[in-house]
């Protein structure tokens, strides 16, 4: 490209700061994970935008080309493909081909056009082609859809490439990086989350505006203003509470306990998110815990020393630094924090792509250094910047780490902000500790390796746990010749209480001390350490960890005992010779119990100690599964068995386990495959039709008008297979503040086949528009089920034409006739009453009757269509619709059908011919096929106003499990999803698959 055409995207962006942290981010106060049900409003595209300008692409390939740390994993085409794979799987009109050479073949809806990929040796030969594809999708993809989506999703399948962590962040995402590495932010100072579709406070932050107002955990925030927060969005939320210091914010709560809700008025104001807490501990041990490196925790730590030292009173003993989970943060706070503790030398060094390009970070010598011992605490959710810290504190001999393997994350990124607000998350260098040692995709060897253990119950038995994910799980993961293999200087198994995942979660947030084995050996060594370096703490460390060692494995041994294990120790003499089996096939329904009962003999002369297995599976729920045998004399066969709760939704399946099994110090000693077969449950397919009941507060004509509070009657019907457990309905305001829902969330009981379910929700119409838009979500979460629809209801003035109160039995004086939600006849029919029905009437309003249907339903009918029925008896039904009535579904799901294998496992070779039947009374959008996530079928049928369509395609499988999904789309929202798993024979199921 032309210097002049560098030069100026050059002043396109700006530089952040230096970051350092996991692959996802997201801001300290609040999570942005959002499932469908809580999703954020969809955004139009900018009318100036145009796709084929490449404007946040095009910027990213100049900075990838010019900074990215390893040039060699820059490879074009591989990067086209990646790229053109996310667009795919965004847009769901899109289809890439597998490319044939250098010819790749891509659909749009009906359209095809094959593009040449030839000579993709430059960054810069990417982007032409992608200009050109962008060109071909740019009036073909639905007017709704935001195109910037497209550009988003193409940049980051490119860079996913590269490496885990160099990403686009989309503006939302980027806004939220931002004000977490910042610390501070204006406004009220709450942690909130989304529990059961409300917004709700998991906790106030003390000394801010909200605690001062009296807020509470777990109170509900049902109003933001004048704004109902039913099914609003966590980020929709979030923007509304947030504003300038100064300014004021309506909330309204309901507490628990309490019916009357209470309006708090607060003034927001700057709140600091605390990435320090500390505490002095009961023996003057000084507790640091940092949970991220933001803007000022390095002065933060400094802060906390000096007033522990000072509560002290002169006999401070040393300092714990808690980096567990801490997942990192900003580099030059990273070197600050060391600076605390070190008097000089290297804290980190940083390599770029070229041999220049090497900083080093020095720790500055002075007369303020803290002047005891350092016990450094790390866990595998200990990454980036916390591994500078902790390593360079260790490499320098100046504090102990104690605790699990770390992250392993030795790179580096810079931030590039763009005029769209998104910003480029770079990789740009590797980090090395003190003596150029790389930890990517190692971590950090504590010196005192600590395994958690949990024997607690026979299903919570956990002795060998490795719960973290790690850089090297990730797949494009970075590696380095600069890392050094270590051991750790001493290991020590601990028996600690099983906690759950909630709780797991309040610790890494909560600024309070939490006491537990790590901190109390932590605060044993820093009470008999003589000096203040790692070799003095080592030497303390070999005094306290053999009564340790002894004491834990008592524990261990005595637990496993009451579960009828030998955990004795001993050393076997010669080769252990087992023999294993399953004793009895594993085979399970979903919804109970799968059970793995496997026998392992010693077939030797030898006795032989700790026999145990371990399992593997590519399927999570079947990995890391843990078989205790202990001690085996010869001759001797023991078993044990696993219990697998299956839920409702698991498919029909084949699958695979296989047992690795060891023996005294994690020695092999064979392994076993263990086949599956599961059997799953036909799934429900609710249909649902829905309308206005105002009655109650408005002048019951089925109309909505300004002023009225009126229930939206939403009834399902169960037109599948198989049992709807826990039916939901939940509606979500997809218009303005004309729109103010007051129960947005209804569960159902349990709707079998071919009945029916209502569910009354409710909101309010306020004035200034003439429609209002909201999404009605219809789930099953037992199964897994959901289906998705934008309806616009139209406002009407206030309206002071009220009917009359009337009783009395009608049935049709011409024949069957349709009846209506509404008395507006142009809408469609929700119901037709057939000739010999006997219907209640129990009110008249222009010119219409409105008839009681039964089950809670009502409709309207002209009056001319009816006449009173004389000694005519109507059916009473207060569950059920009344004999003669046949209710008219507004959406019903279109069918998906697999031919001949509803519930039977499948199982294949290299390829399976999917045949499925889809069939719909209605149009259907188009239907396509995923594979493990990959699209490899589309059809569009757009215009065909009935549908019964066989699909026949041939898919190519991996080895072990691959999950198909077929989806039928009625329109953009509405869509009918089934899936099967087919498990392939061929290759190892087990092994990883290859990047």
């Amino acid at each position: 490209m032309e210097p002049t055409r560098e030069h100026s995207l050059k002043k396109t962006y700006n530089r952040s700061k230096t970051f350092l942290g996991l692959p996802l981010i997201g801001g300290l106060i609040t999570a942005l994970l959002f499932s469908f049900l809580v999703e954020a409003k969809p955004s139009k595209t900018p009318k100036d935008y145009s796709l084929s300008s490449l404007r946040v692409l095009n910027r990213v390939v100049l900075l990838v080309k010019e900074h990215y740390v390893e040039p060699e994993r820059i490879r074009p085409r591989d990067m086209l493909l990646s790229a053109l794979e996310a667009v795919e799987k965004r847009v769901p009109e899109v289809l890439v081909d597998e490319p044939t050479g250098d010819r790749l073949r891509i659909q749009v809806g009906k359209e095809l056009r094959v593009f040449l990929i030839e000579d993709m040796s430059s960054l810069w030969e990417l982007s032409f082609r992608l200009r050109e594809v962008f060109r071909f999708l740019e009036n073909k993809v639905s007017p709704d859809f935001d195109k910037r989506q497209i550009e988003y999703a193409a940049v980051n399948g490119m860079l996913s490439k590269l490496d885990p962590h160099s990403v686009l962040l989309e503006p939302r995402v980027s806004r939220e990086m931002k004000l977490s590495t910042r610390g501070e932010f204006g406004g009220l100072g709450i942690v909130i989350s989304i529990r059961d579709g409300f917004l709700t406070v998991i906790s106030p932050i003390d000394g801010t505006p909200a605690a001062a107002a009296g807020v509470r955990a777990q109170d509900r925030i049902v109003k933001i203003g004048e704004e109902s927060t039913i099914n609003m969005a966590l980020d929709e939320a979030v923007d509304r509470l947030r504003g300038k210091p100064g300014t004021k914010v309506t909330i309204t709560i309901q507490r628990k306990g309490e019916k009357k809700q209470r309006e708090i008025d607060i003034i927001r104001a700057i709140i600091k998110v605390d990435s320090v807490s500390h505490q002095l501990l009961n023996d003057n041990t000084g507790y640091i815990k940092i949970k991220a490196f933001q803007g000022k925790t390095a002065q933060d730590v400094k802060n906390a020393l000096r007033t522990m030292e000072k509560e002290a009173k002169g006999k401070f003993k040393g300092v714990i630094l808690d980096l567990r989970n801490n997942p990192g943060g900003l580099l030059d706070q990273a070197v600050a924090v060391s600076n605390v503790f070190l008097d000089g030398g290297v804290v980190v060094a940083t390599q770029g792509a070229r041999a220049h390009d090497r900083k080093e970070e020095h720790a500055r010598p002075g007369k303020d250094k803290l002047k005891y011992p350092v016990v450094v605490l790390v866990n595998g959710g200990s990454a980036s910047a916390s591994e500078i810290v902790a390593g360079a504190l260790k490499n320098q001999d100046r504090a102990l780490v104690v605790g699990e393997q770390t992250f392993g994350k030795g790179s580096v990124q810079m931030l590039y902000d763009f005029p769209d607000t998104s910003s480029l998350k770079l990789t740009i260098a590797h980090y090395l500790t003190p003596g150029d040692i790389s930890i990517q995709s190692v971590g950090i060897t504590p010196d005192i390796a600590l395994l958690p253990m949990t024997v607690e119950s026979r299903d919570a038995l956990n002795l060998f746990p490795d719960t973290h994910t790690r850089e090297k799980d990730l797949q494009s993961h970075l590696d380095d010749h600069r890392t050094r293999s270590q051991k750790p200087e001493m290991t020590l198994s601990f028996v600690q209480k099983k906690i759950t995942e909630d709780e797991m979660e309040a610790q890494r947030v909560s600024s309070s001390f939490v006491a537990g084995f790590e901190t109390d050996l932590a605060q044993q060594l820093l009470a008999i350490v003589q000096g203040r370096d790692r070799d003095a703490l080592l030497r303390a460390a070999n005094q306290i960890l053999a009564a340790q060692k002894r004491k834990q494995m008592t524990r261990t041994k005595e637990a496993l005992k009451d579960f009828g294990v030998d955990w004795r120790d001993g050393k076997s003499m010669g080769e252990a010779k087992l023999e294993t089996k399953v004793v009895e096939k594993v085979f399970g329904e979903a919804g109970k119990e799968l059970v793995f009962n496997l026998e392992v003999k010693n077939v030797g002369s030898e006795p032989i100690f700790r026999v145990y297995g371990n399992s593997e599976s590519r399927t999570p729920l079947f990995a890391d599964r843990e078989f205790l045998f202990g001690y085996l004399a010869p001759g001797e066969a023991k078993t044990w068995s696993v219990k697998i709760p299956l839920s409702k939704d698991v498919d029909s399946r084949r699958d695979l386990m296989r047992v690795q099994f060891f023996h005294g110090q994690d020695k092999a000693a064979g392994a076993l495959d263990v086949p599956i077969v599961i059997h799953g449950l036909a799934h429900p397919r609710l249909s649902f039709s829905y309308f206005i009941d105002d009655w109650e507060s408005g002048n019951g004509d089925g109309l909505l008008q300004v002023g009225e509070a009126v229930d939206l009657v939403v009834v399902l019907e169960n037109t599948g297979m198989g049992l709807a457990p826990e039916p939901t309905i939940l509606v979500r305001n997809e218009g303005g503040a004309e729109l103010f829902i007051e129960k947005g969330r209804v569960q159902l009981e349990k709707i079998e086949r071919n009945q029916m379910g209502t569910a009354r929700l409710s909101f309010k119409i306020r004035g200034g528009a003439d429609q209002t838009k909201m999404k009605i979500q219809v789930f099953d979460a037992v199964m897994g089920d959901y289906w998705t629809d934008q309806v616009t209801l139209p406002i009407q003035a206030k309206s002071g034409v009220r009917g009359r109160k009337m009783t009395g039995t009608f049935m049709p004086a011409n024949g069957s006739f349709p009846a209506y939600a509404s008395t507006d006849t142009t809408t469609s029919p929700v119901a037709t009453i057939l000739s010999d029905a006997a219907v209640p009437v129990d009110y008249e309003l222009a010119g219409q009757y409105r008839l009681d249907l039964g089950g809670g339903l009502k409709a309207f009918a002209p009056k001319e269509a009816m006449r009173r029925a004389v000694g005519a008896k109507t059916s009473a039904s207060v569950s059920a619709l009344r004999s003669g009535i046949e209710w008219e579904r507004t959406r019903v799901p279109p069918m998906i059908q697999f031919a001949g294998h509803e519930t039977k496992p499948q199982e294949a070779d290299k390829t399976y011919n999917l045949v499925a039947k889809i069939s719909d009374d209605g149009p259907v959008q188009d239907v396509f096929v995923y594979v493990n996530e990959q699209k490899v079928h589309y059809e569009t049928l757009a215009g065909k106003k009935a549908v019964d369509l066989d699909i026949q395609t041939r898919i190519n499988l991996q080895p072990g499990v691959n999950r198909i999904t077929v989806v039928a789309r009625e329109d953009d929202e509405y869509a009918q999803r089934r899936s099967l798993t087919v498990f392939s024979k061929h290759g190892d199921p087990v092994a990883p698959l290859p990047q």
